[in-house]
């Protein structure tokens, strides 16, 4: 079978048979995935276009299976559920329940990644329900897992960190390297958006490290990018953008188009939030010109509205409301109330800014209270103080206020003390605005004792974040040396390999050269023979029968074969002491592989007597006639050695008269 991209595409140049085409391009799309998506997708739509030559509903069902993988990972959300909806009645049609599973969770999973939250908490419930029917303890690790970081886009943290916890230590138990280090990656994201920024990015290093470990690229690139993130939270823009080149360099590399489009994302929104606005809106169109290749409508949309309010920001109103306009079509198209509550709230803005009439100001304040109510809780508040500061800007104190209590009421009941400052800030402005300065002056003493906290905490996970820089850096320095260590040992052990090779070919060589030399001393032996007797011709033959029955030849041998195989012979010699020296000399040719042929030619001996010997060692060693002997001589190492020694010395102690 093909291993490599290139031995795959060899493969395919030389079949043409559609089965066979069929199961290499989806072999082949397998090891793309995570290097090339584009060619990935390429080939998953050439395996497509094979299935009406095959006919088969679990060959049709895997070609979807594919494609949707590599649409939902490249970013084309809609064709991707679109795929692999249509895979799973035929994998249930075909009796494969557990693959028809994982495609549900997969679809869970893009629903995810297009931010459609619930509706892929739905799908991993009902993969959860039935893989507990079918006990697949590994698949429901996958599930928990992906319901935890679900659960972490809806702010729900503490019921994440539980699914993730699970998820850890079922695949603890599974021995799956790969998923530890994921869900390592999403409770490092828990412990940021609780602001344990030591314990999260600590835990986000080890994660990285494990997949890095694992050479596993689009897990380094998916954890790069939270560090970065979480860096940049922290105000460390030097390491958020370390972090965010190394994502994106890795991004580029694999061509996981949709990474490199979040990462570039974030860089915009990290110089934007320095008010760079130049440099925001350049990575912004980056990032847009990569969503709209990819032609996910939701995410084109938000790349939209960041460029539309650093427009606004320069005051080019004319380029925001067509921004705005660009979001509206898409709002309208995907049904997504946050983009159109986005939307009505950049108008706003432009009313306020162009001295917009009052009905119209108040048609827009309507619509956007209206489309707000049909908002998630923690995407609604956070809006909903947008809505406040316009309402105050356009003169509005008292809606401000109805609108901003519930926030701070629900801000106060989560803890999220960044809302809660926020609230109270505009509570202050509105409250003074109508002339109540007495509850204007609690707002603004609670806001600037909340200011004060979070000033604190954020000198403390400044601290703690660069202490953990510091330790992971400590951590990679000894790390380097304990590769460096190993690297050592590495060539020291490749050096003792290689001499033993050396010295293995020289005992064959040995052994060859034996071989030829008393083959060529019997031949010429024969030869003078046959020639007319005389005293000079008898004296020759006399001294090379003294050449071919010395012992010389043999030590020489012996010489070789102990560099290699150390004290073989008495280790052998010992543990079976019936042997004879000659059967000794055919146990260490036969060890080392020479023939019978070879083995005869060295000992002066015919082939059927070293047969005899062979099976006069099998019968005093007890070896089965299934076993080989070679295999069986081979086994035998100087380990051995220690044994025998022991038994030497209990034997010679118990042999000690008693005083």
């Amino acid at each position: 079978m093909p291993e490599t991209r290139e031995q795959y595409e060899t493969a395919l140049a030389k079949t043409i048979d559609p089965d066979e085409r069929f199961t290499l391009l989806c072999e082949l799309v397998d090891l793309l995935m995570p290097v090339d998506l584009a060619a990935a997708t390429e080939r998953a739509l050439e395996a497509c276009a094979l299935v009406p030559q095959i006919s088969r509903p679990e060959e049709e069902s895997l070609a979807l299976d594919v494609l949707g993988e590599c649409y939902a990972r490249s970013g084309h959300y809609e064709k991707a559920i679109e795929a692999m909806e249509r895979s799973i009645p035929l994998y249930e049609k075909t009796g494969n329940l557990h693959r028809a599973i994982i495609i549900n969770t997969n679809i869970g999973n893009t629903h995810w990644f297009a931010g459609e939250h619930q509706k892929a908490l739905d799908r991993f419930a009902e993969s959860r329900r039935r893989t507990l029917l079918i006990e697949d303890q590994s698949h429901l690790a996958i599930v928990t897992n992906n319901t935890g970081t679900a659960l972490i886009y809806l702010g729900r943290l503490d019921e994440a960190e539980e699914q993730i916890i699970e998820s850890l230590q079922l695949n603890e138990e599974l021995d799956d390297r790969q998923m530890v280090a994921a869900n390592r990656h999403s409770l490092g994201r828990i412990y940021c958006e609780r602001h344990d920024y030591r314990r999260g990015l600590a835990t986000l290093q080890q994660s990285l490290q494990n997949f890095t470990d694992l050479e596993y690229p689009p897990g380094i690139s998916a954890v790069s990018l939270t560090i970065g993130h979480c860096h940049d939270s922290l105000g460390n823009e030097a390491a958020a953008l370390e972090a965010y080149h190394r994502s994106i360099a890795i991004s580029r590399t694999i061509g996981d188009r949709k990474t490199e489009a979040a990462v570039l994302n974030n860089v915009g929104t990290l110089y934007h939030n320095d008010h760079r606005l130049d440099e925001a809106a350049e990575h912004f169109r980056l990032s847009l010109a990569i969503k709209e290749e990819l032609g996910n409508r939701r995410e084109i949309a938000h790349s939209l509205l960041n460029l539309a309010r650093i427009a606004l920001e320069k005051k080019k109103t004319e380029e925001a409301t067509g921004l705005y306009a660009q979001v509206a079509a898409i709002a309208d198209e995907e049904e997504a109330p946050y983009l159109v509550v986005n939307v009505l709230l950049g108008r706003l803005r432009i009313a306020r800014e162009q001295n917009g009439s009052a009905d119209e100001i108040t048609a827009l304040l309507e619509a956007t209270h209206r489309t707000l109510r049909t908002i998630e809780n923690f995407r609604r508040h956070s809006l909903a103080t947008d809505l406040g500061a316009i309402e105050i800007e356009a003169g509005r104190p008292e809606e401000a206020i109805a609108t901003l209590a519930p926030v701070l009421q629900q801000a106060t009941e989560s803890a999220q003390q960044e809302l809660q400052q926020r609230a109270h800030g505009l509570l202050a402005r509105a409250y003074r605005a109508i002339g109540d300065l007495a509850e204007a002056f609690d707002h603004l003493v609670a806001e600037q004792k909340i200011e004060r906290v979070l000033v604190r905490r954020s000198a403390d996970n400044r601290l703690e974040s660069q202490m953990a820089i510091y330790e992971v850096a400590r951590a990679r320095s000894e790390g380097a040396l304990a590769r460096k260590e190993a690297e050592v040992l590495r060539l020291e052990k490749g050096r003792l390999e290689q001499e033993a090779e050396h010295r293995r070919r020289e005992l064959l060589s040995t052994a060859m050269f034996l071989s030829q030399k008393n083959d060529f001393l019997r031949t010429l032996h024969r030869r003078l023979s046959s020639l007319e007797a005389t005293d000079q011709l008898q004296s020759i033959t006399d001294e090379i029968d003294g050449i071919v029955e010395t012992e010389d030849s043999w030590d020489r041998f012996e010489q070789e074969f102990r560099k290699v195989h150390g004290n073989y012979l008495q280790i052998i010699a010992a543990r079976f002491p019936k042997l004879t020296p000659t059967e000794l000399k055919v146990c260490a040719l036969v060890r080392t592989g020479l023939s019978t042929k070879e083995i005869a030619r060295i000992l002066i001996a015919e082939p059927r007597s070293i047969d005899k010997y062979r099976q006069r060692i099998r019968k005093k060693i007890a070896l089965p006639s299934a076993d080989n002997l070679q295999v069986f001589l081979q086994g035998i190492s100087e380990a051995d050695q220690a044994d025998i020694a022991d038994t030497t010395s209990d034997s010679a102690a118990s042999a000690d008269p008693a005083e």
